[in-house]
Protein backbone atom coordinates (compact mmCIF):
# COMPACT_ATOMS: atom_id res chain seq x y z
CA UNK A 1 0.00 0.00 0.00
CA UNK A 2 1.31 3.38 -0.75
CA UNK A 3 1.17 6.22 2.07
CA UNK A 4 -1.15 9.09 0.52
CA UNK A 5 -3.61 11.80 1.06
CA UNK A 6 -6.55 9.82 -1.16
CA UNK A 7 -7.97 12.33 -3.76
CA UNK A 8 -11.52 12.41 -5.43
CA UNK A 9 -12.87 9.00 -6.71
CA UNK A 10 -15.96 8.85 -8.87
CA UNK A 11 -18.20 5.98 -7.67
CA UNK A 12 -19.88 4.43 -10.34
CA UNK A 13 -22.62 1.75 -9.11
CA UNK A 14 -25.05 0.16 -11.46
CA UNK A 15 -26.95 -3.14 -12.32
CA UNK A 16 -24.73 -5.89 -11.70
CA UNK A 17 -21.95 -4.04 -9.72
CA UNK A 18 -21.16 -2.08 -6.38
CA UNK A 19 -18.39 -0.60 -4.59
CA UNK A 20 -17.59 -1.35 -1.04
CA UNK A 21 -15.34 0.95 0.80
CA UNK A 22 -14.13 2.95 3.80
CA UNK A 23 -12.33 5.86 2.26
CA UNK A 24 -13.63 8.78 1.06
CA UNK A 25 -12.14 12.09 -0.91
CA UNK A 26 -9.55 13.72 1.40
CA UNK A 27 -9.04 10.88 3.89
CA UNK A 28 -5.37 10.18 5.09
CA UNK A 29 -4.35 6.34 3.96
CA UNK A 30 -0.69 5.77 6.07
CA UNK A 31 1.37 3.02 5.23
CA UNK A 32 0.00 0.40 7.98
CA UNK A 33 -3.43 0.55 7.18
CA UNK A 34 -5.25 -1.87 5.53
CA UNK A 35 -4.41 -2.46 1.66
CA UNK A 36 -7.74 -2.94 0.83
CA UNK A 37 -9.20 0.72 0.72
CA UNK A 38 -12.55 -0.55 -1.28
CA UNK A 39 -13.45 -3.58 -3.37
CA UNK A 40 -15.69 -4.27 -6.56
CA UNK A 41 -17.89 -6.78 -6.26
CA UNK A 42 -19.64 -7.42 -9.68
CA UNK A 43 -22.06 -10.18 -11.43
CA UNK A 44 -23.62 -11.43 -14.34
CA UNK A 45 -25.40 -13.19 -16.08
CA UNK A 46 -22.92 -16.04 -16.57
CA UNK A 47 -18.91 -16.03 -16.08
CA UNK A 48 -18.61 -13.84 -19.58
CA UNK A 49 -20.68 -11.13 -17.95
CA UNK A 50 -19.49 -10.91 -14.95
CA UNK A 51 -16.22 -10.50 -16.66
CA UNK A 52 -17.10 -7.88 -19.07
CA UNK A 53 -18.88 -6.13 -15.95
CA UNK A 54 -15.78 -6.22 -14.21
CA UNK A 55 -13.27 -5.35 -17.13
CA UNK A 56 -15.64 -2.10 -17.97
CA UNK A 57 -16.34 -1.25 -14.14
CA UNK A 58 -11.68 -0.97 -13.93
CA UNK A 59 -11.85 0.71 -17.03
CA UNK A 60 -13.90 3.80 -15.74
CA UNK A 61 -12.73 3.34 -12.16
CA UNK A 62 -11.18 6.49 -10.98
CA UNK A 63 -8.49 6.87 -8.00
CA UNK A 64 -6.37 9.47 -7.46
CA UNK A 65 -3.66 10.42 -4.73
CA UNK A 66 -2.66 6.62 -3.99
CA UNK A 67 -1.50 3.86 -6.13
CA UNK A 68 -4.04 0.77 -6.68
CA UNK A 69 -3.88 -3.00 -8.21
CA UNK A 70 -6.69 -1.79 -10.76
CA UNK A 71 -3.77 -1.96 -13.57
CA UNK A 72 -3.14 -6.17 -11.83
CA UNK A 73 -6.54 -6.85 -11.50
CA UNK A 74 -6.80 -5.67 -15.67
CA UNK A 75 -3.92 -7.89 -16.61
CA UNK A 76 -5.76 -10.87 -14.79
CA UNK A 77 -8.96 -10.70 -16.16
CA UNK A 78 -7.49 -10.54 -19.40
CA UNK A 79 -5.35 -14.04 -18.99
CA UNK A 80 -5.72 -16.35 -20.67
CA UNK A 81 -6.34 -19.09 -18.23
CA UNK A 82 -8.95 -16.85 -16.37
CA UNK A 83 -10.67 -16.87 -19.82
CA UNK A 84 -10.60 -20.42 -19.83
CA UNK A 85 -11.55 -21.21 -16.12
CA UNK A 86 -7.98 -22.52 -15.67
CA UNK A 87 -7.59 -21.12 -12.24
CA UNK A 88 -7.81 -22.24 -8.90
CA UNK A 89 -7.07 -20.69 -5.00
CA UNK A 90 -3.53 -20.34 -5.47
CA UNK A 91 -3.50 -19.41 -9.15
CA UNK A 92 -2.60 -15.72 -8.69
CA UNK A 93 0.10 -16.37 -6.30
CA UNK A 94 2.13 -19.63 -8.37
CA UNK A 95 1.41 -18.96 -11.59
CA UNK A 96 -0.30 -14.99 -12.36
CA UNK A 97 1.78 -12.93 -10.61
CA UNK A 98 5.51 -14.58 -11.60
CA UNK A 99 4.44 -14.38 -15.18
CA UNK A 100 2.97 -10.51 -14.73
CA UNK A 101 6.91 -9.92 -13.25
CA UNK A 102 8.46 -11.36 -16.37
CA UNK A 103 6.70 -9.39 -18.14
CA UNK A 104 7.67 -6.16 -16.11
CA UNK A 105 5.08 -4.94 -16.07
CA UNK A 106 5.39 -0.59 -16.03
CA UNK A 107 4.65 1.27 -13.26
CA UNK A 108 1.55 2.70 -14.96
CA UNK A 109 -0.07 -0.98 -14.92
CA UNK A 110 0.66 -1.10 -11.27
CA UNK A 111 -1.24 1.73 -10.15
Amino acid sequence: LAAGRRGTRRRRGGRGRRLAGAVYGGCKVRPFDDSMTGKRVVHGADRAGARARARHALDRFQVAGIATTIGIHRRLLDHPDFLENRVHTRWVDDVAMPQLKEEQMTEAEVA
